[in-house]
């Protein structure tokens, strides 16, 4: 019995002593190559980190270089796409601005043939008539020298009473005269307002393509300041053509009086020649700037609209156009301007022009009269 207890003493002391050292082992630090090992694991999982992280880092710069190079390459295609979109535009436009005025230049050119006829053949006219009376003025005053019954005073007022009727005449013509230019003034007008009436439909044609064209542009300011330019251009060539129609009609007043102060002259024995060349050219020019106003009158200026991106340019072209066209007008009426200014000026220079020639009566019974010139 005795010696069972202390086997077991002995057996419970041996398992204590097992389980002390396990406890110590687990406790215990480990040796300098087991901590060597675990560092060099732990450098190896951070070196692997960083070449992983590394290669992302270069993957995304790569795409996003990639993304760059592709954005600049779209970029270039639009710029390229809009350039040539307003090259085409311009194209179109001076297509149209070229084809509106040789149009216009070939009216203007069929009109001023046909006025000139006009004028031409009223210059004829009233030259022949010119002509006529003179002529039988001439014979008779030279009847009543000859005539020699008829004493130096009866010939002289012989005389007088036929240059009064030589004055009524040429007054009469000039009142011819005067109502023609009125004549053609009104013509003038009446084509004015039905070009005008052909303009307006055409402008409310223009201006519903205008809109439907830019249905396309998406934006709104754009599209107001578009239409609101567009009715710019229509009311600045309207307003335009009915000042150029004022000026005009104001120097064909001007010249209406140069004429009749050189057919005043003209019985009177006053040489007017060139009062008579300067008129005429000043008629012709006048005539010319009318056909062109007219032509002008039934020109439109719409905006062009290819794409957004060509706005701009569709938009100065017009207003090119617009400018080039008034700028023209506006140096023909000059040049007419010039020339009734010439005409006055040709008759300011004759001599004595605004005194009447009395006749006067020699001794020998022949009546002393002023020269009629042809």
């Amino acid at each position: 019995m005795k010696n069972k207890i202390v086997l077991g003493v002995a057996v419970c002391f041996a398992l204590g002593t097992v389980s002390v050292s396990a406890q110590t082992e687990a406790v215990r630090p480990k040796p300098a190559a087991a901590r060597v090992e675990t560092k060099q694991e732990a450098q190896a999982v951070r070196q692997e980190n960083r070449k992983e992280a590394q290669a992302v880092r270069v993957e995304n710069r790569q795409e996003a270089q990639a993304a760059r190079v592709e954005t600049r390459q779209d970029v270039k295609a639009v710029r390229v796409e809009a350039q040539g979109a307003r090259q085409d535009a311009r194209k179109e436009t001076r297509v149209e601005v070229k084809t509106i005025r040789q149009d216009a230049k070939m009216d203007v050119k069929d009109a001023r043939q046909e006025t000139r006829k006009e004028i031409q053949a009223v210059r004829v006219e009233r030259k022949e008539a010119a002509t006529d009376i003179r002529q039988k003025t001439e014979a008779d005053i030279k009847t009543l020298r000859t005539d020699a019954s008829k004493t130096p005073q009866e010939i002289a007022a012989s005389v007088k009473a036929r240059r009064e009727e030589a004055k009524k005449e040429l007054e009469q013509k000039r009142v011819e005269a005067v109502e023609t230019a009125a004549a053609r003034r009104a013509e003038f007008k009446q084509q004015m307002d039905e070009r005008k009436e052909t303009v307006k439909a055409q402008v409310v044609e223009k201006r519903a393509e205008l809109k439907a064209k830019l249905q396309t542009v998406k934006d709104e300011r754009k599209k107001q300041v578009v239409e609101r330019v567009d009715t710019q251009f229509e009311n600045i060539n309207t307003k335009q053509v009915e000042n150029f129609s004022a000026t005009l009609n104001r120097l064909e007043e001007v010249l209406q009086k140069v004429i009749s102060r050189a057919g005043k002259a003209e019985v009177n024995g006053r040489d007017v020649s060139a009062v008579r060349t300067n008129i005429e050219s000043a008629q012709t020019l006048i005539a010319s700037a009318r056909e062109s106003v007219t032509a002008q009158a039934s020109k439109t200026y719409t905006v062009s609209v290819t794409t957004e991106e060509a706005l701009r340019a569709a938009l100065e072209a017009t207003r090119q156009a617009l400018r080039t066209d008034l700028n023209a007008i506006r140096d023909v009426i000059k040049v007419a301007h010039d020339a009734v200014k010439a005409s006055a000026a040709a008759l300011a220079s004759v001599p004595s022009v605004n005194v009447e020639t009395e006749a006067s009566v020699e001794a020998s019974g022949t009546a002393e009269t002023a020269p009629v010139t042809n």
